[in-house]
Formats: C-alpha cells, sequence, structure tokens
C-alpha cells in the first residue's frame, strides 16, 4: 500500500514537472490560479510521500536504522521537506 502511494505522490510531481516545463516553453508565465493549484498539489504529494516513507520506516523495525540501508536515508531526508 505504502509502495502504491509514493508512486502515486511521485506520478503527480511528475505530471506537475510536465505542465511547468510546457508552460516555460510556450512562453507566458502561469496564470496565479495554475501556480497556487500546483502548490498545493506538489504538497499533497509531497505530504503523502512522506507518510508512506515513515511508515516503509516503521515496518522495517529496529534494523532500519542502520546506516547502511537506504530506507534509512530516505527516511532521514525526507524529514527536511
Amino acid at each position: 500500500m505504502q509502495v502504491a502511494t509514493a508512486a502515486a505522490a511521485r506520478a503527480l510531481l511528475a505530471a506537475r514537472a510536465g505542465l511547468v516545463r510546457r508552460r516555460a516553453d510556450a512562453g507566458p508565465s502561469p496564470t496565479a490560479h495554475e501556480r497556487a493549484e500546483l502548490r498545493g498539489q506538489c504538497g499533497y504529494a509531497v505530504q503523502r510521500a512522506k507518510k508512506a516513507t515513515h511508515t516503509l520506516f516503521t515496518a522495517s523495525g529496529a534494523s532500519a536504522i542502520q546506516r547502511s540501508l537506504p530506507i534509512q536515508r530516505f527516511f532521514h531526508d525526507v524529514q527536511g521537506i
């Protein structure tokens, strides 16, 4: 479930990045409404990814605190967002 949540958050961010890229290539800046919508959607995607990372880290148990495991780095990285 959490892997799917993280994938959905990533897909949403990728779609928003595509919109920004297309608008930048076309010339005109995004409208105030589009900027607000982008911020809201990106914020939501980040919240979902952060929750998914936290859940996966917690489910990993005590072994997740080992510095050699990627989940430990992911968990600490996401805390800075």
